[in-house]
Order: structure tokens, then sequence, then C-alpha cells
């Protein structure tokens, strides 16, 4: 009987029993489950008796073939038709023909009550002594028979599990050789988007997925972006190239709980049910998927890792516990990618603000030793030179502040206005300036020269203008034009009020700076008129010059007037 099944080797038994029995009976083989909770049948009964019999439980209100494995010894029932604890089974008895039940128990060197041998007989019948040594001794030897059957398969289990455990270590091996293989890459700080190939590859062998999948979050899109893929075809990587917080995909599920999804099934899942993340599953020939979470260091978000079966699956704990390794890893080198690409930003927008530092400073430079050799030049006398260089060193500065405070990329043309106008300023005194026209955003450079061009007709107009008597005073105007002049820009000085003037028989610095040098600076076309009222000044340009692009004034109308 040696490595013979179960059934076969207690059916020899039974052959034998059967053989040196003198009344017409039948023997059947029950064996208990491992919790000893539960009776099965091995061999001799028919299979309608067994299907009524078989898991019985174990217990003091068992058949006969149960309670002498409960009692732990035999059970003698010479006519079951006659016994309580038979009669909810009355009708089985009758239906399989047999009124005497005998049930023996098996019990192995240990002790331990590990099944029973049961003998039906046609006819009532009691318990002879040739009968119960004939029973205890197929019992005995079918205690030794089980015994070594469980001792086989408890070999065969421990050698499985051998097997699986030298199975997992060499999987854990390989994957913790591949995981170190990552590690070492990311130290040599390699080709990244190889780096992101090598993870995926990866993620697949450890999941033992038939695809894999890594995104990052861009934060500005607040969406997760493809950057690698295992197994894709081009219509799922172009399906799947965004996913945002409300697609009901795992990984979009992952994205806005911030925790692992696991879909064993997507046919089965609630969550994904009738929705177009299942359809696209399917296309793909997606049947599971799991999510998992890429965080930083400190815990912020930067993106998910995935993997895909074609087939139901759960991942174990073991794979799981690997991948979180991986996934550890992945989180590393976008976070080092992510600090590298901000690092690589502001050295860039450093190296910007250098070079416009170096060219600023030597424009201005440029703009001081104008101004000085032209104030200087033409003054009458060194005491006026000084005065008037300071005057407009000072204009040119208050222009500086306007533009730093912008961080010289842009300045608006009120503050401007008012910053060039504020020296000229009388609190106390009547209104001198009215002023009045659409918000508009200068460049630099426009900025500078509009606002040294006011400043040097505020000081003409102080000398010999509107600004020279109590009760002239100064409008300003400025917008942008309508119909074919709707690109340009327009801006007007008017005095009012002033005393009577004369054309000048030449011009001077600040007359030669306000109607050419603007007009270079501005690409525009600078009007000057001496009128008997008072100095107009106009120039017409380009909002392209003064603004960059094809920026206009904004639309909403400004009517500021301040007491100077």
């Amino acid at each position: 009987m040696n490595g013979a099944p179960l059934e076969k080797s207690l059916g020899i038994l039974i052959e034998t029993a059967m053989k040196q029995a003198e009344s017409e009976r039948r023997c059947a083989f029950y064996i208990a489950n491992p919790e000893g909770t539960e009776l099965r049948h091995v061999v001799g009964m028919p299979d309608g008796y067994v299907k009524c019999v078989d898991g019985l439980e174990i217990g003091p209100g068992s058949l006969p073939c149960g309670l002498a494995v409960h009692r732990g010894e035999p059970v003698i029932m010479p006519d079951v038709l006659e016994e309580p604890v038979w009669e909810p089974w009355a009708w089985l008895a009758r239906e399989f023909d047999f009124r005497g039940c005998w049930s023996f128990p098996i019990e192995t060197a240990s002790g331990k009550v590990v099944g029973s041998f049961a003998m039906y007989f046609k006819e009532p019948n009691g318990a002879a002594d040739r009968d119960r040594e004939l029973a205890a001794a197929l019992a005995h030897t079918a205690s030794i028979i089980i015994s070594r059957h469980q001792e086989s398969l408890e070999r065969e289990r421990i050698s499985q599990a051998l097997r699986e455990s030298e199975r997992n270590l060499a999987a854990e091996l390989a994957a913790a050789r591949h995981l170190q293989s990552i590690s070492t890459s990311l130290i040599r700080e390699g080709d990244v988007e190889a780096l992101y190939a090598q993870i995926v590859e990866a993620a697949g062998e450890v999941m033992h997925s038939d695809m894999a999948s890594i995104q990052v979050l861009d934060h500005e899109n607040d969406a997760l972006r493809l950057i690698a893929h295992k197994g894709f075809d081009a219509e799922a990587e172009a399906t799947w190239r965004w996913i945002e917080h409300d697609d009901a995909t795992s990984c979009g599920h992952a994205l806005k709980t911030k925790t692992r999804i696991v879909v064993p099934d997507i046919e089965a899942d609630e969550f994904m049910a009738c929705t177009p993340a299942q359809e696209q599953y399917r296309k793909a020939g997606i049947r599971a998927v799991q999510s998992t979470p890429l965080v930083g260091r400190a815990g912020h978000s930067l993106g998910m890792i995935s993997t895909h079966w074609r087939m139901p699956h759960e991942p174990s704990e073991r794979d799981l516990r690997i991948f979180d390794v991986l996934a550890r890893q992945a989180a590393d080198l976008i976070e080092r990618k992510e600090s590298e690409d901000a690092l690589q930003r502001r050295a860039a927008q450093l190296r910007l603000l250098l070079d416009e530092l170096n060219h600023r400073v030597k424009n201005t430079l440029a703009t001081v030793q104008s101004i000085a050799h032209q104030t200087l030049r033409h003054a009458p006398t060194m005491a006026e030179g000084r005065k008037s260089l300071d005057a407009r060193l000072i204009a040119l500065s208050r222009a500086h502040n306007v533009l730093t405070r912008e961080h010289w990329e842009g300045a608006n043309l009120r503050e401007l206005v008012a910053e060039a106008l504020a020296a000229y300023s009388n609190g106390s005194g009547p209104r001198r300036f009215d002023v009045s026209g659409n918000d508009i955003r200068l460049l630099p450079k426009a900025g500078l020269a509009i606002s040294m061009a006011l400043h040097e007709l505020a000081t003409n107009a102080v000398k010999y203008g509107a600004l020279s008597n109590e009760n002239g005073h100064v409008r300003i105007r400025w917008g942008g034009g309508g119909g074919e002049d709707a690109q340009l820009f327009r801006l007007e000085w008017s005095e009012i009020d002033g005393p009577p003037i004369e054309q000048p028989r030449r011009l001077g610095f600040g007359s030669r700076l306000i109607k050419h040098g603007l007009a270079q600076d501005l690409g525009g076309v600078v009007e000057l008129h001496f009128e008997p009222d008072g100095l107009v000044f106009a120039i017409d340009a380009p909002l392209k010059e003064l603004c960059g692009g094809d920026d206009k004034p904004h639309p909403r109308p400004l009517d500021d007037r301040w007491e100077r």
C-alpha cells in the first residue's frame, strides 16, 4: 500500500473485511478534517449516501461515524430505527437498506483520533466478539495507513513550502539585485529617461505584471503626465498621457485619495463600473491594475507608479513590500530631477539678471555721462550747471525707483508721471497740474525716456512757462488713438495761463532731449509749439515701442487730478 492513494489503500481493507464477514454488510472509512470539526467520507458508501453525510459535523449529536470520533470509543447501534439520534436520519437508513450500524474510532500512535471505520448491517445486529476484533484490527491498520498518508502529505507540504520559499527567495534576491542596480544608477546620476525605463521594467518583474507605467505630477496643470511605460500600445499611451483627479482610473483615484488603489478585477469594481476608464482598460487588454502614489521626502505628491495585468490578479503583501522600495527609488529620482530642473531655471534666471544688470548699468552710465556732458557744456555758469545736473540726476533716480519696484519689468505711466512732477508740487497752492489718461504699462526704456522728458518740460515751465507765475497750470493727457491710429499712443503737454512766450533762437539741451531724443527712443514723432498762451508738446508713437508686443492701453479711463 506504500505510495498508493488513501482511497485505494482503505478500499483494500474494506475488501478484506467483506471477505472475512459472515453476515451481509457494508463498510466505510471516514476521516476528520485538520480542525477535527467535520467528517469526510473516504471510501465504501454509495454516492447518494455520501452526498447526504459528507461534511457531517463531529459532536455529541452526530451519527455514529462522527460520534465515535467525538467520544474516542466504539459506538454500537444494533438497530438504528430504535436509536433517538437516528430519528432525523431514519429515511436515509430505509433508503439505503440497513438497520445495524457500528462505528470504531481510528486513533494514531500519538492518541489523536483522525477518523472512523463503520459497518452497516442489513438486519439488526449486535456486536459479536469476532466482529469487534475484526473492526478493531481494521481500524488499527487504517490508523497506520492514515498516519503514513498524513506524514506523506506533511512531507509534501513541507517540500512544497520549501520549494515555494526557495522560489520566493530567488525572486526576492533577483528583485534586490535589480533594486541595487537602480540605486547604483541613481548614485551615478545617469540618463534620467533610461532610469525611468529601468524602473518600469523592474516594476513589471517585481509585481509579475504584463504592463507598468510611471507618471509625474504636473503642478501647473494639476494632472498626471505619463513619462515612461512598459507594454502600452500607441493608443493606450495616447489615452493615458494625461490623467486628472476626477478620472475613474486607478491612478486618478489614487491621486485624489493619496493612497494605493488595487483593482483585482475591473469587471467587478463598483467604482469603475460603466465608466470610460473601464472601457479604456478593456481596449488595452487590462483586467487588473494597481496604482501607488509617489511621495517626496517632505510628504508632497510627486507622481504615480502603476502595474497592470491581463488577467484578474491581486498582488501579495510580499510583492507590494518589495514594490514600495522601488516606488521610493522612483520618487527620489523624480524629486531629484525636479530639483535639478529648478536649479537650472534659477541659474538661467540669474544669468539673465546679471546680463540685464550689466546692460542696465552700462546704459545708465551712458545716460548720466551724456546728461552731465550736455548740461555742463551749455550751462551759463558752473553753479547753474551743477544745479541743473543735480535736478536731472534726481529725475532719473525717481524713474529708476519706479522701475526698480517693478523689478525692471515695466512701469505704470501714472506712477512715472507722479514721480516726475512730485518735485514741482505745492500742496498749499492752486491746482497746477490737470492729468488724465488710460492705464498703460511701459517698457523700462520708454518709461525712462518719458520721465526725463516730463522733467525737462516741468523745469522749463518753472523757469519760463506756466509754472513761473501764480495762475498758470499744465494739462497732461495721454491715450491710444482711434480708427486707423488704434495702435498709436499719444501724450500731450499743454501750458495754460502762463506768461507770453516766444520761439527761442536756439534749442537748449532740454529742448533737444525732448524733441529729438524722445522721438528716437520711442520711434515716434514729436511736436513742440511755442504758442502765445504757453508751450504745447505732443508725441505720437507706436504702442509696440512703448509696451512691447501688441499691448494696448487698458480701456478703463482715468481722470486723476492732483493738487499741485
